[in-house]
C-alpha cells in the first residue's frame, strides 16, 4: 500500500523523535519549537475554531491503550499558529491528515502564509470517535 509507506516515511522513527517545521538555526526558532511542545493546549478543547496554523511539529509518542494496557507508538500533533499558540493532540486521524495536506499543498517551511483548518469530532459507522480536519480556502 503506497500511501502507508509514503505516511510512514515522513515520520518521526523513535520514540521523542520530532519532525518540525520550525527554523531552529536560531535560539528565537529553538525557544518557539520547544514552548510548542511543552505548552500545546489540548485541540479537543478547540474544536470548530479556525487555526491559522504556520507551522507543524510531530512527535512520535508511546500510548497506553486504556483498555487492554498495551504500550503502541502514536504520533502527536501540534499545530503552531501564526499568533504562536499551539495546539496538540495524539490521533492518527490527524497525523494521516497532515501527510495528506503535506502531500497537496507541500510543507509549511514552503507555504506563502498560514493555512486556515478547523478541526471537529465525528463518529464512525463502528460508533468510535475521530478528528476530522478541514482546511478552509484561503480569502
Amino acid at each position: 500500500n503506497m500511501t502507508n509507506e509514503i505516511a510512514l516515511a515522513q515520520e518521526p522513527q523513535n520514540t521523542g523523535a520530532i519532525r518540525a517545521f520550525i527554523d531552529t538555526s536560531t535560539e528565537e526558532g529553538q525557544v518557539a519549537l520547544y514552548t510548542a511542545i511543552n505548552n500545546a493546549e489540548p485541540l479537543n478543547e478547540h474544536l470548530g475554531e479556525p487555526l491559522a496554523i504556520k507551522s507543524v511539529v510531530s512527535q512520535k509518542v508511546a500510548m497506553t491503550d486504556d483498555n487492554t494496557g498495551e504500550v503502541r507508538d502514536a504520533i502527536r500533533t501540534i499545530f503552531v499558529t501564526a499568533d504562536n499558540s499551539a495546539y496538540s493532540a495524539t490521533s492518527d486521524s490527524i497525523a494521516s491528515s497532515v501527510n495528506t495536506m503535506f502531500g497537496i499543498f507541500g510543507t509549511p517551511d514552503t507555504w506563502k502564509g498560514p493555512k486556515t483548518i478547523v478541526v471537529n469530532e465525528r463518529r464512525s459507522r463502528k460508533g468510535n470517535r475521530y478528528y476530522a480536519m478541514e482546511i478552509l480556502p484561503a480569502k
